[in-house]
């Protein structure tokens, strides 16, 4: 069963993690060794959002984007516990969760180790969706433009959704959804993890300085992230 299962995995998706560690070590390195590109990178941003990161991303998410179908929205009246619970999860307990672990992990079990100003500036990463942001960063005084939130749902968001949806009405128009969905859309299986790692070797480059200058903040740092995502999991796998 379990080679059944493999036969479908390519060797770059199977070995995913050693690639991960592989591309946040190259990302270090160019920072560290070529530091001119990351900074020529950094300087190519809309309202404080890098947009080669953009690209990469939209790389990364525009496969996931193809494959939402719409039409099946007029069977969610027919069974809407998944969806609730979704909506809960993700909008009630999730963000809240998270600035509540990530506030006593920063604030009271790590403080010996995290200045406070150090430790508010990491809460901007912990947190992602534009209202309840900026609710929990004015909470943490900590000062975020709409601007950059809206632009950031806009470009990380709205657009790819808007392609994948194009994309995905025209492939199927043309040549049929059996087509789509078998041959189509996992052309770009390999896209998706390129586009992650991609992304994780601009990010650690641009980074650099600040992990070698104080890796243990970020293991630290590291500690209410992994909480978070093992509690959210099973609050959703539970119910």
């Amino acid at each position: 069963m379990k080679d059944e299962k493999n036969k479908g995995i390519s060797v770059f998706q199977r070995y995913l993690t050693i690639w991960v560690f592989l591309c946040m070590t190259a990302g270090i390195l160019v920072g560290k060794i070529i530091p001119v590109v990351p900074e020529r990178l950094n300087e190519l941003s809309i309202a404080g959002i890098s947009v080669p990161i953009a690209i990469l991303i939209w790389i990364m998410i525009y496969p996931m984007m193809m494959k939402v179908d719409f039409e099946s929205i007029k069977q969610v009246g027919k069974n809407p516990k998944g969806l609730v619970i979704t909506w809960i999860v993700n909008w009630l307990i999730k963000p809240f969760t998270m600035y509540g672990i990530s506030y006593i992990f920063l604030f009271i079990v790590f403080r010996t180790w995290i200045e406070p100003d150090l430790a508010t500036n990491d809460l901007i990463i912990l947190i992602a969706f534009v209202p309840i942001v900026k609710f929990l960063l004015k909470v943490s005084n900590v000062t975020v433009p709409y601007i950059t939130l809206f632009a950031s749902v806009l470009l990380f968001v709205v657009i790819p959704l808007a392609g994948g949806i194009i994309t995905r009405l025209s492939v199927i128009g043309k040549k049929g959804r059996e087509y789509f969905e078998g041959t189509f859309v996992k052309k770009f299986d390999n896209a998706t993890i390129a586009g992650l790692l991609l992304t994780l070797v601009l990010i650690f480059s641009s980074q650099t300085e600040v992990i070698l200058s104080d890796p243990v903040h970020i293991l630290l740092i590291a500690v209410p992230l992994i909480i978070q995502t093992f509690f959210i999991f099973f609050i959703a796998y539970g119910v």
